[in-house]
């Protein structure tokens, strides 16, 4: 994966150094994360997002992106109130909400590309290799004993659209709606199978092989502004 990166960067450099013009700006929405769970999707986890990025003007309408944010990824758990047979023994569970979240810092490299650039609001699609780490979590809220089987360092892909709505003399800025989707290729958990402490049951519980891959949704508002860089030839003076 790192030499990945490293290749994207490589490639990328050229264009960032010749580019007609560079754009930076913040934005902030929310998140809608899910997880699967050997292929059990769970309820939903709603949280924050936010980001700063920089973009980089090329020829035509695309521009290459570099993003940095801040994302929770996760899911949440809802139970509600019975009674279960435990070896024998009747146990009482409460109705109770769990949110299990991973706040993760994110790097995004890719492409952007305006499908439109003359009218008032101008529609977009971006596409990015994503890098994540994990740097706090509450796996160990539910589950203690599987926190030593979470993966710090995830990756995926970003895929995203939205609409931008230039403003100002000569067009300095412009506000964007972007909505996004995040499906990670790694494992932000894996649990091999065996006999592991239960909370709830206060004792240890069989339990099989746990693969979970978290999918993320996002719809963010922002703004960036624009710089234009001219060169100057010096063989006219």
């Amino acid at each position: 994966m790192r030499k990945q990166i490293v290749l994207v960067a490589l490639i990328a450099l050229p264009c960032l150094l010749f580019g007609q013009s560079r754009a930076f700006g913040v934005k902030g929405g929310l998140g809608i994360a899910t997880q699967r769970w050997n292929n059990f999707d769970r309820d939903v986890l709603i949280a924050p997002t936010g980001s700063v990025f920089m973009e980089f003007q090329t020829e035509g309408k695309f521009a290459l992106f570099v993003e940095g944010g801040y994302h929770q990824r996760g899911s949440a758990l809802r139970f509600r109130a019975q009674t279960i047979n435990v070896n024998g023994t009747l146990v009482d569970i409460d109705a109770r909400v769990f949110e299990q979240s991973f706040h993760n810092a994110a790097l995004i490299l890719g492409g952007k590309s305006l499908i439109n650039t003359s009218g008032k609001i101008n529609p977009y699609y971006a596409f990015g290799a994503r890098l994540e780490y994990t740097f706090k979590n509450d796996l160990g809220t539910l589950y203690p004993a599987w926190e030593q089987y979470m993966n710090a360092f995830n990756y995926g892909v970003t895929l995203a659209g939205g609409l931008e709505y230039p403003f100002g003399k000569d067009k300095p800025g412009a506000l964007f709606i972007e909505f996004s989707a995040h499906p990670d290729f790694s494992k932000q958990i894996f649990v091999p199978p065996g006999s592991y402490y239960n909370r709830w049951l206060d004792q240890n519980v069989a339990t099989q092989e746990q693969k979970v891959i978290n999918l993320s949704f996002e719809i963010t508002l922002g703004i960036k502004f624009v710089q234009k860089i001219e060169y100057i030839d010096d063989d006219e003076y």
